[in-house]
Order: structure tokens, then sequence, then C-alpha cells
């Protein structure tokens, strides 16, 4: 399914740009937009996921540190939907558990499982 469509991305970019600007704070929007692309700014990411609180609880101030042993095993947790990546700062994927199996969720391909390794590194 589509959880962040690219009107939702693009809505989000705008909304965080007019509530940086009522806080006082002038952002230009390329910090936060690569044109032509899907790459949108921690920022602007964390603002579109936020609106979807209804729907999941998401644990946005506590992200996963790759360079800890125990962080990456929290994708196990029960809790866990999911885990959002950026990739590079060019593009963002999600990791998902099902029946044990890591997928990863990436719109550029078709989901495709992974080894608890090659998800770490």
């Amino acid at each position: 399914m589509d959880f962040l469509t690219p009107a939702d991305m693009s809505a989000a970019r705008d909304a965080y740009i007019q509530e940086m600007l009522f806080e006082g704070t002038e952002e230009p929007r390329a910090l936060h937009e690569v044109p032509d692309s899907s790459w949108y700014s921690e920022a602007v990411m964390a603002y579109a996921l936020r609106a979807k609180q209804n729907i999941y609880t998401l644990d946005l101030d506590n992200p996963i540190q790759a360079n800890t042993e125990e962080q990456p095993m929290r994708i196990y947790a029960p809790d866990v939907r999911g885990i959002v990546v950026n990739k590079n700062q060019r593009h963002w994927v999600a990791f998902r558990v099902v029946e044990g199996q890591i997928w990863l969720l990436d719109s550029q391909y078709s989901p495709r499982p992974m080894t608890y390794e090659t998800y770490v590194n």
C-alpha cells in the first residue's frame, strides 16, 4: 500500500516550511526536497509520519543506531511495525519483519527478503 504518497510528502513539506516560518525560522524549500527525486529531508519525513499517528504510534525520538549491537534487533520487537531509513541522503526505504523474515520495502523495487546481516549493513 502507499503509506505516504507523493502528494502526502509535498503537503508535509509545505506544512513543515509554513510551521517553521510561523515559529520565526525561514527555511528554504531546497533544504527539504531534491526536485524530480523521491528525497525529502528527515524533518519533512518525520512531519509526514507524525500525520499518520492516528494509524501507528511512531518513535521518532529514539532512532535505531546501526553502530550499536542491540539497536538493530529492535526490528524484531512485537510492538515494532517497521523501520524507515534514509539511504545516503537520497532515498527513503522501509524494513519490516513478516513471520520472522526481514523485508526491504523500496518504491524503486519489488519487496525483497533480506538477511539480518544485510539489513544491519
